[in-house]
């Protein structure tokens, strides 16, 4: 009689460990407890990470301050007569803070994410199946990392030598300063520099490309350069910074320009968009393969170790955080499911947030004409909308690039509500609509998304 030996049945502590307890990782854990799954999430800071406590949430409230200051302020195009609008900056930040603890991100395990266990400390992996927070050590068949960025300064001399500012530490400062320069221009510089423009300080912006906004098209980055030239920044693009010194009285700043080295000063250096990954977790233990960009993942989201996955800024830097919360509820699916689903950048909304709101979804023309694909494209101006003569704003577009059979590759909105805008663009990218779809789909009348018709109706449809 043959002896069949049983193998011994592995006992974990979880169904799944996250490493990371910021948006796209509690967006997992949800997903996950909520189909019973035993969760362990692992964080150091509080939950909710960046984008809760310390850069959308928090940054959004200020914008909504600064938008109602600059709308204030034009109230009497409209009939409204005695306003006299000023910011009050301890009350704007206070505001900020109350949307902070509005979100209720720390409280959302005892309301929503049944099985969960948060354990505070740094997660660091000892193997591929295991982590450990300070003395203790967790095990779990499947581990998500969803460790985010953090923001560091740019490879330039001397920048060692100075305290640079994050967004994160300049609206703790009990005053903020009167003048800064800030380098690079991506969403937050986009978004950073209208709130201190309202605060009253004088902002000067370097970007070594030949626009703003260097990931969209340059339609789209000209426009955000006049919005904020005409509202007092001074923008430089194509300068490449060379050197910045301390001063007795501030910061100096060395830049070249059409080969031609200019300087100016400020009170301080302010750091928006270099992102870099937070991954200094122990990778090498479990063999997961990482790049200085991020943790390397297929389109599932699993890194070289099949069972774990890599999500949000961890293994992009670029993610918006539209992206980021995707990317969380990718990974908990294709760890519950047999049936996998891909995460693609190509459906991915990019949102800069501010006066008018910038988004971008899918492919822009420059990457079409890069790809070789033949591709045809429109414009609508947004002043052709009765909205626009509604709300006497004119500045702006709705931008569409298809195919040659017309099929939506991409689309770009500049408009006061293009994030609102977007989602049905997003959709038609996503489930392969032609642009006569929405040409042929009623819209509000009279409403902004009316020049999303306009755009779609001049695009050829085979």
């Amino acid at each position: 009689m043959t002896r069949i030996k049983l193998s011994k049945k592995i006992h974990y502590d979880a169904d799944v460990i996250i490493i990371g307890g910021g948006a796209s990782g509690l967006i997992a854990g949800q997903i996950l407890g909520s189909n019973n799954k035993k969760v362990i999430i692992v964080e150091q800071n509080k939950l909710g990470g960046s984008i809760a406590n310390n850069n959308t949430i928090p940054t959004r409230a200020l914008l909504e301050t600064t938008q109602s200051y600059n709308r204030a302020k034009i109230a009497h195009k409209f009939g409204i007569n005695g306003c006299n609008p000023t910011i009050d900056q301890t009350s704007a930040l206070h505001w900020r803070m109350r949307a902070i603890n509005a979100t209720g991100v720390n409280n959302i395990l005892h309301s929503e994410l049944s099985g969960i266990k948060v354990v505070k400390g740094h997660g660091h992996l000892i193997d591929n199946k295991t982590v450990s927070v300070g003395l203790k050590r967790y095990t779990a068949p499947n581990i998500i990392i969803a460790t985010g960025s953090t923001t560091t300064m740019p490879e330039i001399n001397e920048l060692n030598e100075i305290s640079y500012l994050t967004p994160e530490i300049l609206y703790k400062l009990k005053k903020i300063p009167s003048s800064i320069a800030i380098i690079g221009s991506g969403p937050k510089t986009y978004e950073h520099t209208q709130i201190l423009q309202s605060l009253g300080v004088n902002v000067h912006i370097f970007e070594q490309h030949n626009h703003l906004l260097p990931l969209l098209d340059q339609e789209a980055g000209d426009i955000a350069q006049t919005v904020l030239e005409e509202s007092g920044a001074n923008v430089n693009t194509l300068a490449k910074l060379t050197q910045i010194n301390k001063l007795p009285t501030g910061i100096k700043i060395i830049y070249s320009k059409n080969s031609k080295i200019s300087s100016c000063t400020a009170d301080a250096v302010l750091i928006c968009d270099n992102q870099t990954p937070a991954i200094d977790i122990g990778l090498n233990n479990a063999n997961i393969e990482s790049t200085k960009h991020g943790i390397k993942v297929n389109n599932r989201l699993q890194t070289s170790q099949k069972h774990i996955f890599a999500i949000g800024s961890a293994s992009n830097t670029t993610i918006s955080d539209s992206g980021t919360i995707f990317s969380g509820q990718v990974a908990a699916h294709n760890i519950l499911h047999n049936k996998k689903e891909s995460f693609t950048s190509k459906i991915i909304p990019k949102v800069y947030f501010g006066n008018p709101e910038i988004a971008q979804v899918g492919s822009t023309e420059r990457q079409l004409r890069i790809s070789g694909i033949i591709y045809q494209t429109a414009i609508a101006p947004i002043n052709i909308v009765g909205r626009s003569m509604i709300s006497d704003y004119s500045s702006g577009f709705v931008k569409i690039v298809a195919s040659h059979y017309g099929t939506i590759l991409g689309a770009t909105v500049v408009a006061p509500h293009a994030s609102e805008m977007l989602s049905e663009l997003t959709f038609a990218i996503q489930y392969k609509h032609r642009a006569c779809d929405l040409a042929n789909t009623v819209h509000v009348f009279s409403s902004w998304s009316e020049a999303i018709r306009v755009a779609a109706s001049k695009i050829k449809c085979i």
